[in-house]
């Protein structure tokens, strides 16, 4: 079953101005409950911090008043608000924060006159907010803004689209350059307030640059690249004090690109072999992907999204001329990995809503783009669309998230219209005979639902008619049981629920 058609919420910049500028590299957007952050613009503000709520987009606050743009960065949610850098027209960016109202939008910190931005905004599980400014690391811990270190990028100026730094433990660990000439690699782990320098390479080659610091089953890897000795993937191991290369199908040369997909496992490039997914432990890496041709673009990561140890990912294969960037699925093996989806070179952002992901491809370059939602759950994906415009623009489609089961996006599709704002509606999660109760424990009682759990918690609620239509959205109460005798007639009930989705066909008399 197709999804409905598509519905533009508004032409929020009139005429064929552009109201997003999604087709950037470092547009972003997120999204917090049913509300969605992100840049937009108008000729009166230029571009600034906005809010989708209720099916309605507004700016939410002016920061470098007039119709200069404040350069919006670095969106991240922490506390129920949404961080992100932006320029006030003093000069560089600051840290702010917002609430979506214009009074609980305010700055958090900024550097006078210097010219530089925060940079890799990142939530520890200690629920710590740390991020890199002018060369030093910060943290932010909803009250207090501290210094804690000299010397410290997250991002590096090698062109991998691989970042030095990520999530470990209940903390960080990033790389640092060291030594008294700064011609040294270290890795640094932050545990409870405190840094511990785990192991060093001395004097590596001119040319010879880190990446790829991500987090595995039990330690973190990364990658050295050059032509020097030292030029390798290592591994470090929870709770020793150095690192060691590793081997991936019987080498230790380096991957040239290696990025995670969850908190366990990394995938990461070998030419003229192809894509392994690595979780540190040598002899347990599988291939996900062969291809003794790709053609990768620098700055730009793959796309990708997980569900538990189930991940989907964009990988180029192919020359520059023939290529491609098909989703692979894996469930975390090698025989369950494979060719999901075949995309071609122009595809969009991947984004989620709990085990679903939805992606678009053929955004660019004068195709017509095809939306898809796949099921990471099982592997399994549907059509949502296949649009009849051409993408006569770069990037037509951005996906933005779900909110009362409608899929938000931007698009440029309509030649009469700049980038603006739409939505499709979604139809049931699965078919009325293939619906699965997974695991929740809903009853249905005459003209009554009770959604059963251990605590009183909120469950969201989606009731549609069996030709798939959107008819009520609802958050109810658990351990109670809510009227629903308003209804006549026969409904496909979606249950989410602690990430659990379950979907249930009742008669209503």
């Amino acid at each position: 079953m197709l999804a409905q058609d598509p519905v533009l919420v508004t032409d929020f910049y009139e005429g064929l101005e552009d109201a997003f500028q999604s087709d950037e590299y470092s547009y972003s957007s997120v999204q917090v409950g049913n509300k969605i952050f992100l840049p937009v613009t108008t000729e009166e503000t230029g571009e600034e911090i906005g809010i989708i709520e209720n099916n309605e987009i507004k700016v939410v606050k002016d920061i470098l008043e007039g119709s200069e743009s404040s350069d919006i960065k670095e969106l991240t949610v922490y506390n129920d608000k949404v961080y992100f850098a932006a320029k006030d027209g003093s000069g560089g960016s600051g840290l702010w924060e917002t609430d979506g109202t214009e009074e609980g939008t305010e700055m958090i910190f900024k550097i006078d006159g210097n010219s530089n931005s925060p940079i890799g905004l990142i939530v520890s599980k200690s629920n710590v907010l740390y991020y890199t400014y002018a060369g030093n690391l910060y943290s932010y811990d909803g009250t207090e803004n501290k210094k804690l270190r000299n010397g410290v990028n997250f991002v590096s100026d090698f062109a991998t689209a691989s970042n030095l730094y990520c999530l470990y433990g209940d903390d960080i660990a990033f790389l640092e350059e060291s030594g008294p000439f700064g011609d040294n690699i270290q890795l640094v782990i932050l545990k409870d307030g405190q840094f511990k320098e785990v192991g060093e390479i001395v004097d590596p080659a001119f040319f010879s640059k880190p990446f790829g610091l991500n987090p595995v089953s039990n330690g973190l890897v990364f990658v050295i690249s050059g032509d020097s000795e030292e030029s390798a993937t290592y591994k470090y191991l929870d709770g020793n004090f150095s690192f060691s290369k590793l081997k991936t199908d019987g080498s230790t040369a380096p991957f040239d690109r290696l990025e995670n997909v969850s908190d366990k496992v990394s995938v990461g490039l070998i030419r003229e072999k192809g894509y392994y997914a690595i979780n540190g432990v040598a002899g347990e890496e599988y291939l996900i992907r062969e291809t003794t041709e790709v053609s990768t673009t620098q700055g730009f990561g793959f796309e990708k999204a997980n569900y538990g140890d189930k991940f989907i990912i964009q990988l180029p294969e192919g020359g520059f001329f023939n290529g491609s960037n098909n989703i692979i699925y894996s469930d975390g093996t090698a025989e369950g990995s494979k060719v999901l989806i075949e995309m071609g070179e122009y595809n969009s952002n991947i984004v989620t809503n709990n085990q679903f992901a939805y992606v678009a491809k053929d955004i660019s370059n004068g195709f017509e783009p095809v939306l898809y939602e796949i099921n990471m759950d099982d592997g399994s994906y549907k059509l949502l669309k296949e649009f009849e415009e051409r993408s006569l623009n770069l990037n037509s489609i951005y996906i933005l998230g779900v909110v009362d089961n409608n899929l938000y996006y931007i698009s440029n599709l309509d030649p009469q219209l700049g980038r603006e704002l739409y939505y499709l509606p979604l139809g049931p999660p699965s078919s009325i005979s293939s619906m699965k109760s997974n695991q929740l424990d809903v009853r249905f009682e005459g003209n009554g639902i009770t959604i059963n759990s251990s605590s009183a918690v909120s469950a969201s609620v989606n009731i549609f008619n069996l030709d798939g239509k959107l008819i009520q959205s609802m958050d109810l109460t658990t351990n109670l049981r809510h009227d629903i005798s308003q209804l006549k007639g026969a409904f496909v009930f979606q249950v989410i629920l602690d990430g659990r989705i379950g979907s249930y066909k009742h008669i209503i008399h």
